[in-house]
């Protein structure tokens, strides 16, 4: 039976459009939403579609209404809606509610997911250790916390996408300031300083909360410093035979402890550069945060490059059929990400960079503002078969 499928801004990042493509392989009507007129979108994503509906504003509900009217009246009851970015995520699950579409995440369960105090029960549920934290609500309290656990403390929205209002702090004196300047409104969650690496599993779950596909990424440099500090973003997707066993035995528990029911999934955890007595030795893996969807910017690319396959469409066989087609053994490489800031001065001009790397340089973009803050104004990936090339990649398109 033919479903419909409505994918919600599949605008940016750009490369969104072959969610499109993929679906369109199966007996599926796929509808878009999204806030450009319909000559400016992908040429590609156009023709891929069924049906578009254009709003000037898709924080507008009543607008959001029109379009879901307009394609249950025209093709009758929507079977799916779908935008697999973080911000959106409220979105989809509200119109879910709304129109009684039941493949996916309701508003209530969303929450529980996205607020990072309560992740953590999810983790505490699959047996993995986590960082020691408290709901920020009184001073005294986060002193006596702090004074607890020791300084240095992180201090992070519980809700929200992004690092821009995270904060590592010091001593008392930074969070007896912190306290004066945070929103009044906002809940903020502090949770002890762990000095580790920043490592993410990443993939997809069939109905059943099983991972049907799965890789990883390592960050050298956290989106906090980045942000904060104005350093660049670098990162790597992990070839699969570099994976830390610890992290994908840790990644299947939580999916499995999220009951994720065919989604993609961003999972983030700290592995320990010194041994803390209550969470582990030295090289182990802590909890960081869970993220519902496919890890952020053009990530997707670099999954596919590094295991030689089409994300998008595991996703589309796993959404239509709740399972991957058997595919032969690909090849593995890593997947590099460097980006640029363009009121930096960099030793090597993008010329340069294209010529040194032509033949491992898979993709290249620029970012739009506020993006561009934690993500930086150009990027290059770059595919490489050690992490020895990895290295030295960041090294020269970094160089300064």
């Amino acid at each position: 039976m033919k479903k419909n499928f409505v994918l919600f801004a599949p605008i940016f990042p750009e490369t969104f459009y072959q969610f499109a493509i993929a679906l369109k392989k199966f007996d599926c009507d796929v509808f878009v939403i999204g806030d450009k007129p319909q000559s400016e979108i992908n040429p590609a994503l156009q023709a891929n579609i069924d049906a578009y509906y254009y709003v000037h504003d898709l924080h507008d509900h009543h607008l959001l209404h029109a379009a879901m009217d307009y394609f249950i009246s025209r093709f009758g009851k929507i079977d799916y809606i779908e935008s697999n970015i973080e911000y959106w995520l409220k979105t989809d699950a509200y119109l879910r509610q709304r129109y009684q579409i039941t493949t996916g995440l309701m508003p209530d369960a969303l929450k529980s997911f996205q607020q990072k105090s309560s992740m953590k029960s999810f983790y505490q549920k699959a047996g993995i250790p986590f960082a020691r934290y408290i709901l920020l609500s009184t001073l005294d309290e986060a002193i006596k916390f702090a004074n607890e656990v020791g300084y240095p403390v992180f201090v992070k929205p519980d809700m929200g996408v992004g690092s821009q209002r995270s904060f590592k702090l010091v001593n008392e004196e930074q969070l007896r300031d912190f306290f004066i300047r945070k929103p009044l409104l906002e809940v903020y969650i502090m949770e002890e300083y762990i000095e580790g690496d920043i490592y993410s599993f990443d993939g997809m779950a069939n109905a059943s909360s099983e991972v049907v596909f799965y890789t990883a990424h390592y960050f050298p440099n956290n989106i906090a410093t980045i942000v904060n500090e104005d350093a660049e973003t670098y990162y790597l997707t992990l070839k699969q035979d570099s994976i830390p066993p610890q992290l994908i035995e840790y990644g299947k528990k939580a999916v499995a402890a999220f009951a994720l029911e065919k989604r993609f999934f961003h999972l983030e955890f700290f592995r320990l550069n010194r041994d803390y007595p209550h969470l582990g030795h030295k090289g182990d893996f802590v909890a960081l945060e869970a993220n519902l969807r496919p890890a952020g910017g053009f990530s997707m690319e670099m999954m596919n490059h590094a295991n030689s396959v089409n994300a998008y469409q595991i996703y589309a066989d796993v959404m239509m059929t709740n399972a991957v087609k058997p595919q032969p053994r690909h090849p593995q490489y890593y997947c590099a990400f460097a980006s640029r800031k363009y009121h930096h001065q960099y030793r090597h001009n993008f010329e340069t960079i294209r010529h040194h790397y032509q033949s491992a340089i898979v993709f290249e973009h620029d970012n739009p503002y506020p993006i561009s803050l934690a993500m930086g104004d150009y990027l290059f990936l770059g595919k490489f078969e050690t992490y020895e090339a990895v290295q030295q990649f960041f090294q020269f398109v970094l160089a300064k």
